[in-house]
């Protein structure tokens, strides 16, 4: 990889890599790790201006914890985000739940309704959002399947929403920027 496929890979101008190399850093090393290196480099980018990392980063970093290395100063920030999904290796979905993402996405009621059984079973009391979610359906699948079934979550889970069973389990709250967010949670019941 040259310098101006970094460039373009990464977005850091040429003139900022001309630096960089004058401090003998290899840009040829990278061509073993050319993935690992752009992943962090997105992952930082986000975390940078302190957003919330999508999905699919998250779940990079689960997979690779060497990529935390790379994080350098934002290292906090992308382990504050992992943590506040909870102990996820507890209540990642079982394979006939993730079996039936495809379906529950193309509107199949009954797909729909597994979904929406497990999920009963492991919300927690507290309100918790898509990430939270998407993580335990997505993380047990391999790789090829993953990244299909990546896309399909968001619809999966509208329609899962839609069944009068699970109404109790969300709620549609507006947060600070004013955009509509999906919060999940077991339902509060009350002792008499």
């Amino acid at each position: 990889m040259n310098i101006f496929e970094l460039s373009n890979k990464t977005h850091i101008s040429v003139k900022s890599l001309r630096k960089l190399e004058k401090l003998k850093i290899d840009f040829g090393a990278l061509d073993d790790e050319p993935d690992d290196f752009l992943h962090a480099a997105k992952i930082r980018f986000v975390l940078m201006r302190k957003g919330q990392l999508t999905v699919e980063q998250l779940l990079q970093l689960i997979v690779d914890p060497s990529l935390f290395d790379m994080l350098k100063k934002y290292e906090a920030r992308a382990r504050a985000q992992i943590a506040a999904l909870g102990d996820y290796q507890a209540t990642l979905a079982p394979r006939e739940v993730t079996a039936v993402i495809d379906r529950a996405a193309g509107a199949e009621a009954d797909a729909a309704l597994i979904l929406a059984q497990w999920f009963g079973d492991v919300l927690p009391a507290e309100p918790v959002g898509h990430h939270w979610v998407a993580v335990r359906l997505l993380l047990p699948l391999p790789v090829f399947q993953r990244e299909k079934a990546m896309s399909l979550v968001s619809l999966a889970l509208m329609h899962m929403r839609k069944l009068d069973a699970f109404r109790p389990y969300w709620e549609s709250i507006e947060n600070k920027s004013g955009r509509k967010e999906i919060r999940y949670f077991q339902p509060k019941t009350l002792d008499l």
